[in-house]
């Protein structure tokens, strides 16, 4: 099994690592929210950070198979890929708040467009910035 799924074309292993990382968010989110009455921005951002650790791990080596793992090419990787994730949380945020507040969009909805935004724009980044084989 595992041979059939590190062998599927990378948009396949991309969607799959990031259709597990988004079910993980979109569980937190939903759970601090609904269960733990927390503000949905707030919900949001801590789904995020713990969906974006997995995410890491899957893209890296699942996805991209950069089984790379020195220090050196580890450290690099982590921050790039550490100053993308900021840089998404502040678009996810920002979203999210633009979608409920002055669209009306319901907040689980607006979770899914901004997750739907981010992962196109991550996928390129991802494969050509962060996790790049060199020859």
């Amino acid at each position: 099994m595992w041979k059939f799924l590190t062998e599927l074309p990378i948009l396949v292993r991309y969607l799959i690592a990031g259709g597990t990382s988004t079910a993980i968010d979109l569980g937190i989110l939903y759970i601090l929210t609904e269960f733990f009455g927390w503000w949905y921005l707030a919900s949001a951002t801590a789904a995020f950070v713990v969906a974006a650790v997995v995410s890491f791990i899957f893209q890296k080596f699942y996805t991209f198979g950069h089984h790379d793992s020195s220090r050196a090419i580890l450290a690099k990787q982590s921050v790039l890929y550490l100053a993308l994730q900021i840089a998404n949380v502040g678009i996810n945020t920002f979203l999210m708040y633009a979608l409920v507040e002055w669209v009306g969009v319901w907040y689980f909805t607006a979770q899914i467009i901004a997750a739907a935004l981010i992962a196109v724009e991550s996928f390129f980044i991802y494969r050509f910035f962060i996790f790049v084989r060199r020859s």
